[in-house]
């Protein structure tokens, strides 16, 4: 062991501690390999935890070098954190490459984004990732302050960030708009300051993914892309937010000539079927709708084939919708042929309940279970991939439809068996035929569906 690479063995310990997440280390000898991968990331929530973890580098200073990834958030019932704590966590964290911040109360982010005049930032160069989120007003905004903040890390080249200007704080103006060339990947709150935010954007000149997040009652993410410069290289861009009726997506994402993916999330329910044929000149080649997503599986079948709104596109990447099998069960265990539901329930009481433990997508009213096969059809025909999530959950809903096709047969037979032990059957009836012995046969996985080719992996 002592002969591999140091860089191997850390691997070969980050992937032992993820599958059983001991407790402490095995040896002395592996305690370093302990220390550096249980304190890689450390999420800290609350401003108590977060003393806590001052605390902890403070007393052991080699911890701090092992931290590369730090996530804070705040409590809603959270006391203020002096600014010099926060100054001096950072100052005991200079190896960390991701900070993410994501808090109610602006004095946390006034730590790494500080608006007072002659206030450096805590962050270390050595920062490759910076979120920085707050359900609060902040600040004038995006403006000059936090560009010379993001301009004194080297390192970055991936930036999020997500506040509202507040409205008691004079607008910071973007004079001189420098370039930050080495960050590839911005995340943008839109808070209908349209001025500021174009001119924010149009500061990272060599943007690769561009994810907009529209807070306002309009879904306007117009500025932000027309302020982009980089948008032959532009590969990804994610739009979120709820789009009232009559919203369009913006005719400008047709300029983005390198763009592959474009990703959905929030609420789509609304946007008519009119409104994606202003993707016809985009050149995606994969569509993703994200977790929770609301959005019509019509609208998503007019995007399909050569003659739909978006001809180009291969992938529609659906993860919308989850769904789960029982706890230690998984897909190859119900299309196996070997599966009985005798096993876990003698009767249809027992089997309902053992059915209860499966978690089913919940279909919406724009996104029902028979427009997704619909969808999906339609997918098939014109060979676009269906992949993600909501592919999952619906083969997992089928599977459990085909079992409670099996709990209703036990059922009849229960309840027919109770008629017969009352004498309330005749000698006519099935039963009496039988003796009064009823056998419960259950189909094979196999027998469920005879279609079963048609379920998209």
């Amino acid at each position: 062991m002592s002969t591999l690479a140091p860089e191997l063995l850390h691997s070969i310990f980050s992937l032992a501690y993820e599958r059983t997440k001991p407790k402490a280390p095995l040896s002395r000898s592996l305690r370093p390999f302990y220390d550096a991968v249980k304190f890689s990331k450390i999420t800290a929530q609350g401003a108590e935890r977060v003393r806590s973890l001052l605390e902890t580098v403070s007393a052991r200073p080699a911890f701090g070098n092992d931290v590369h990834e730090l996530s804070l958030a705040n409590r809603d019932r959270d006391t203020d954190l002096e600014t010099g704590d926060m100054q001096a966590l950072f100052g005991l964290l200079p190896n960390l490459r991701v900070v993410s911040i994501r808090v109610s109360n602006p004095s946390w982010i006034e730590t790494v984004l500080p608006t007072r005049d002659g206030v450096q930032t805590a962050l270390p160069e050595s920062i490759k990732v910076l979120i920085a989120t707050c359900s609060k007003p902040y600040g004038g905004g995006y403006g000059a302050k936090a560009l010379a903040v993001l301009q004194r890390l080297p390192n970055l080249n991936s930036v999020l960030l997500d506040f509202a200007r507040n409205p008691k704080d004079n607008v910071d103006p973007i004079i001189t708009k420098p370039a930050l060339t080495k960050i590839e990947v911005l995340g943008l709150g839109l808070h209908d300051d349209a001025s500021t935010e174009g001119d924010f954007v149009a500061c990272f000149p060599r943007l690769r993914r561009l994810n907009l997040w529209a807070h306002g009652s309009t879904c306007d993410f117009l500025p932000a892309l027309i302020s982009v410069k980089s948008y032959q290289k532009v590969c990804e861009i994610c739009l979120s937010g709820c789009p009232p009726p009559g919203w369009r997506f913006p005719k400008e994402l047709a300029k983005f000539s390198a763009l592959q993916k474009l990703s959905l999330n929030g609420d789509f329910g609304r946007v008519g079927l009119e409104a994606y044929s202003a993707l016809r000149s985009v050149p995606i080649t994969t569509l993703q709708v994200n977790k929770g997503c609301d959005i019509s599986a019509a609208a998503l079948e007019t995007l399909l084939g050569p003659r739909g709104s978006c001809p180009t596109l291969k992938i529609l990447q659906l993860d919308n919708l989850l769904g789960a099998y029982p706890p230690d069960f998984g897909r190859h265990d119900f299309r196996s042929g070997q599966f009985n539901l005798r096993d876990y329930g003698d009767n249809s009481d027992d089997a309902e309940w053992f059915l209860a433990q499966f978690e089913l997508p919940e279909w919406t009213t724009r996104f029902s279970h028979s427009a997704y096969e619909q969808l999906a059809c339609t997918a098939r025909l014109y060979r676009v991939d269906l992949r993600g999530s909501t592919v999952t959950a619906h083969e997992i809903e089928v599977d459990w439809q085909a079992l409670e096709e099996e709990v209703e047969e036990m059922r009849w037979e229960e309840e027919e068996q109770d008629r017969y032990e009352r004498g309330e059957l005749g000698a006519d009836d099935p039963a009496d035929r039988l003796g009064g012995g009823w056998t419960i046969h259950f189909r094979s996985a196999s027998a469920w569906r005879d279609n079963e080719e048609e379920v998209s992996e």
